[in-house]
C-alpha cells in the first residue's frame, strides 16, 4: 500500500560492514521563469516614477498637521473624489 508516494523511486540500502553506501543520483536544478502581469509591471513603473518625483516637504506636512490639530483643516470631498478617480484611471491605464 502506497501512502503519499512512499515506496516510489529507486531504493537505497544502508551499507553492510565495510561496503560503501549507495548514493542517490544528484538532483537536477529546475529553472523557474517568473513573469509579471501587465498591471504589476505598470505598478512598478508608477512606483519608479513616484520615487523620482518631487522631494518630501516636511514643513508642509507639519503645517497640515498643525491645522488638523487646531481644527482649521477643511476637507473638500469633491476634490478628493475627483483625484481618487483620476488616480484609478492612471493605475488601470487605457481601457479597450
Amino acid at each position: 500500500m502506497k501512502i503519499n508516494g512512499v515506496g516510489d523511486g529507486p531504493k537505497f540500502e544502508r551499507p553492510v560492514g565495510n561496503a560503501p553506501a549507495v548514493q542517490p543520483p544528484p538532483r537536477e536544478r529546475a529553472e523557474a521563469k517568473v513573469s509579471l502581469s501587465d498591471l504589476a509591471a505598470r505598478l512598478q513603473q508608477i512606483e519608479a516614477e513616484t520615487d523620482a518625483s518631487a522631494p518630501f516637504d516636511a514643513a508642509r506636512v507639519e503645517e497640515i498637521k498643525a491645522a488638523i490639530r487646531e481644527g482649521r483643516f477643511k476637507v473638500n470631498a469633491e476634490v478628493v473624489a475627483d483625484r481618487l478617480i483620476q488616480s484609478l484611471k492612471e493605475l488601470l491605464g487605457p481601457r479597450p
